[in-house]
């Protein structure tokens, strides 16, 4: 009875905290949603728990005018929330540059300091450029923090935000969990909750985020009537293929047919190609190049273009929470074109959790 009494104390003074477990937990998604909620607050409007919920951090708005939070939660878990989309230009102009580059590489940020980044192993991963550098704004003043957190005993982070905060989600929730893989952090548990997110990367990021965030520890929280989950423009052409694909070795088969059969069959498929291939260097060199010199390179001269990935394959990726509308919902949240987003913000989303946001 004795060897209990100091394990006894322990719990009863809060030394012991509740681990984080796999799979979906309302009561977490619904935590995010409030977070994310929070953020368009002010900080003495304090209403997420009470006083559940400590604030440890709201930093500056930094690059793109993002933004994050740190709060402690009672039992010692660590969340982070990532802001969305603000009313700025250049917020918006973040969600535009969706030219891609690689999902493991360097980037100069808007002060011209060079920062290496790695969100993937998959040699052919590739990520939303705008959000990657959103991402590492942030990250250089998170990481010290979740340092100082992970020294005070903290074992237990979730990763969140909504809209291009779920975005951001993922790219944070990545390359930390990298980190993890060289060694930071030892049994640190990330959990992470990104809802109303766009398409972060292509589809070879989503199967290693997938694969390096294990199951039941992302889940994205999706409204089937939200535009903003369909963006952004996503354009797979052959080279996007595996290379066992049948179809990357198509034109070779159809040359083995008997003419005139292999001429028409060529023809189709050479039109077929070309126009995909056309409508993916339109998209790179308007949301890419073009877009980086009209916008981002006048407001921070320091900023470079960054080594670009030649493609466009953008794909959902985590554990999908799909949130189905129906009659009770419309009847809330009618389907008005005029409204975009309607069926995009906290209320929306809230509604499914019977909860007011």
């Amino acid at each position: 009875m004795k060897s209990l009494l100091p394990l006894l104390c322990m719990i009863l003074s809060g030394a012991v905290q509740a681990q984080l477990k796999a799979g979906l937990d309302t009561a977490e998604c619904i935590s995010a949603l409030r977070l994310g909620a929070e953020q368009l607050k002010k900080v003495d409007s304090l209403s997420i728990s009470g006083p559940d919920w400590t604030l440890v951090l709201r930093s500056p708005e930094v690059g793109l005018y993002n933004r994050l939070d740190v709060w402690k939660q009672g039992d010692g878990t660590i969340w982070v929330n990532l802001r969305g989309t603000t009313a700025q230009s250049l917020s918006w102009i973040e969600n535009f540059y969706s030219v891609m580059v690689p999902a493991r590489g360097s980037m100069v940020l808007t002060d011209g300091s060079a920062v290496a980044y790695d969100f993937s192993d998959h040699p052919r991963a590739s990520v939303h450029a705008g959000w990657t550098l959103g991402t590492l704004e942030l990250a250089q003043m998170l990481l010290p923090v979740l340092d100082s957190l992970y020294a005070a005993g903290h074992r237990d982070w979730v990763i969140s935000g909504h809209s291009q905060g779920g975005a951001l989600t993922y790219l944070t929730t990545a390359l930390l969990k990298r980190k993890q893989t060289h060694g930071a952090w030892a049994g640190t548990r990330i959990k992470s909750y990104a809802t109303a997110a766009p398409k972060p990367g292509n589809l070879y990021f989503a199967y290693s985020y997938e694969h390096l965030c294990g199951f039941g520890w992302h889940h994205t929280l999706v409204n089937a009537a939200d535009w903003v989950p369909e963006t952004p423009f996503s354009i797979q052409t052959l080279k996007d293929f595996n290379p066992t694909n049948p179809f990357r070795g198509a034109r070779e088969q159809l040359k083995a047919q008997p003419w005139p059969k292999n001429w028409v069959l060529l023809g189709m498929y050479g039109k077929m190609e070309d126009r995909l291939e056309d409508a993916e260097e339109t998209f790179e060199e308007y949301l890419g190049e073009k877009l980086f010199k009209l916008a981002l390179e006048p407001a921070y001269p320091q900023l470079q273009y960054p080594e670009t990935a030649d493609n466009l394959n953008y794909a959902r990726c985590g554990t999908a929470v799909m949130l189905y509308p129906t009659e009770a919902y419309y009847s809330r949240f009618p389907l008005e074109q005029s409204n975009v987003f309607g069926h995009h913000m906290f209320d929306a989303y809230g509604w499914f959790f019977g909860v007011e946001l």
